[in-house]
């Protein structure tokens, strides 16, 4: 007990100090509510999507990922699994934590974007609103306010983050809070992002690394996925 109350009292220090050349990481994890689950299947009337989804959860594992972050940036990615087969298998909810793309917050120009999958060398930017509402949860030692995502369409989306760390990061696509966020759940809590560790680490490279990326908004990257893909051109 004394080892962890010292420990969080060293990461209040580093952050109390806002030493902007310090650089961290925080390891998430995705977790699944079974029970959350089974309910949707069961009011789930497309019965080949509902047999994908049953099969996929079956032998569902914690999606582990990272954020690497300085006062200027953030990175965020699936860590690398490790599996012994030569192909890499297919991960359906590995896809919710951010799949293949890398997540990206440049401080300095207030800008969100990821990587494209389906486009060479394209960023994607994209923007977030919340609304903070008055519930509070702790996590890791840390007092987190809740926040919800401003959405729309159906469905909600909530974030719980810290003042204590006043970055504007998170997990995967969740950003632009007055902290660091260190959980958030989806489909009304079928899935969870939650923090499991914050550490520093030592100096490397830049977070964001120059490169010849052009940037595309989502509603730009939305035409011209529709222009390069047939599939996608009567989708309106």
């Amino acid at each position: 007990m004394k080892k962890l109350i010292l420990f969080i009292s060293l990461i209040f220090c580093y952050f109390s100090y806002a030493q902007t050349n310090g650089v961290y990481e925080v390891d998430y994890i995705l977790q699944l509510d079974n029970e959350i689950l089974n309910k949707s299947l069961k009011t789930m009337k497309d019965k080949s999507t509902k047999f994908f989804i049953s099969k996929q959860a079956e032998t569902f594992k914690e999606v582990q990922s990272k954020l690497v972050f300085n006062a200027k940036a953030a990175k965020y990615a699936v860590r690398e699994q490790l599996r012994s087969d030569a192909k890499p298998k297919f991960n359906y909810f590995e896809g919710h934590a951010g799949g293949e793309s890398i997540y990206y917050f440049d401080n300095m120009k207030k800008r969100t974007y990821y990587t494209s999958t389906l486009l060479s060398k394209t960023n994607v930017i994209y923007k977030n609103k919340w609304k903070i509402l008055n519930e509070t949860e702790e996590i890791l030692g840390f007092t987190c306010y809740k926040a919800e995502l401003i959405l729309n369409q159906k469905g909600k989306i909530y974030a719980w983050f810290t003042k204590k760390i006043p970055f504007p990061y998170g997990p995967y696509t969740f950003n632009n809070l007055p902290g660091l966020i260190l959980k958030a759940e989806v489909k009304n809590g079928l899935i969870t992002y939650l923090a499991t560790n914050i550490k520093r680490k030592k100096e490397g490279k830049p977070i964001i690394e120059k490169n010849d990326y052009r940037f595309l908004t989502e509603s730009e990257y939305s035409k011209e996925l529709k222009k390069n893909n047939l599939l996608l051109q009567d989708i309106k």
